[in-house]
């Protein structure tokens, strides 16, 4: 599997946009008008971080949306990113990471079944801290997929 990166900071803000971005008429909103309805639809889930989203500059709006926009035409509007998988003895293990208001949740996880989480706030901690656990792993005899 090749390298995924997890440094976008925004990345959780992507689901919401692409929900959004399913009406046709979104896009013909002005961007003031798009940042609010997006603010609206954290707000249903994470009142706190909406709030502080309504302070942002304009300019800075206007950089997150074109950032999302991107991100989404690309494809790229899964809260959930796969790492790497491993196997042994008929078992399979996935690391995912799943974007949170709060940071990069990793978690290690046998069919949907937690074997173990952390939350991170920063990207390349929750990346080195995956690689740890891969190499744990396969120093056991997991074999990677």
């Amino acid at each position: 599997m090749s390298a995924v990166s997890l440094t976008d900071p925004h990345a959780w803000l992507r689901p919401y946009f692409a929900a959004l971005a399913q009406d046709h008429t979104f896009a013909l909103r002005a961007p003031s008008a798009q940042f609010s309805a997006l603010c609206d639809a954290v707000r249903d889930d994470q009142p706190g971080k909406a709030a502080l989203m309504r302070e942002w500059s304009p300019a800075a709006q206007e950089s997150a949306l074109r950032w999302l926009a991107t991100c989404v035409t690309a494809g790229s509007a899964q809260r959930e990113i796969e790492l790497w998988k491993v196997a042994k003895t008929g078992r399979e293990l996935r690391c995912v990471a799943r974007y949170l208001p709060a940071g990069i949740d990793l978690r290690l996880m046998q069919g949907h079944d937690f074997r173990r989480t952390e939350m991170h706030r920063d990207a390349d901690v929750a990346t080195a801290k995956a690689a740890e656990w891969k190499a744990a792993l396969l120093e056991q005899g997991w074999r990677d997929l």
